[in-house]
């Protein structure tokens, strides 16, 4: 591999991945976005 970035996404096993954009709240909790 020639690549300067590698991005990887969990997921569960109800196939829930994790958000690809960050969606705040008011508290700014429960954030697990991928970047």
């Amino acid at each position: 591999l020639s690549t300067k970035e590698i991005a990887v996404r969990a997921w569960d096993e109800t196939l829930n991945t994790q958000p690809e954009k960050l969606i705040w709240n008011l508290m700014g909790m429960m954030n697990n976005c991928w970047f």
